[in-house]
């Protein structure tokens, strides 16, 4: 009998080192879903971080110049893209009409404003009529 519950005990070793010969080969296997949840994650945070760095920033800037379109009125004086300084004489619902020189018109999308310069800053700058004083 010691003979056969010898061999029993040799075969469930046996049995049992094949046994975990396959979870340790199944398990680099497992591995990779292990790594694809991390690089998920690891992508979230790098959009998460994009949104914080870019997106909300610029979103912000992008409220604060619709609001400042908003409340432009007649004598504000302003910035076009371009560079050009006028004071703001009519303000349309698709058009603004600047003043940027003495009697000399332009009308343009509120768009093209680009922000709100200090009252008194044509003057400094030269005048309404582009001579220096």
């Amino acid at each position: 009998m010691s003979g056969l519950a010898g061999s029993v005990v040799e075969g469930v070793e046996v049995a049992h080192h094949a046994l975990m010969g396959l979870l340790a080969q199944s398990a680099p296997a497992a591995s990779p879903g292990a790594g694809m949840g991390s690089t998920i994650l690891f992508i979230l945070l790098m959009l998460g971080v994009f949104w914080f760095v870019m997106w909300r920033p610029q979103s912000k800037q992008m409220k604060a110049h619709q609001a400042m379109l908003a409340a432009l009125k007649k004598g504000d004086e302003v910035v076009l893209l371009n560079g050009i300084l006028g004071k703001v004489h009519e303000v349309g619902e698709k058009l603004i009409v600047l003043e940027v020189a003495r009697d000399v018109r332009i009308r343009v999308v509120p768009s093209a404003i680009t922000a709100k310069v200090p009252t008194g800053a044509l003057e400094a700058s030269g005048g309404e009529d582009g001579n220096n004083k």
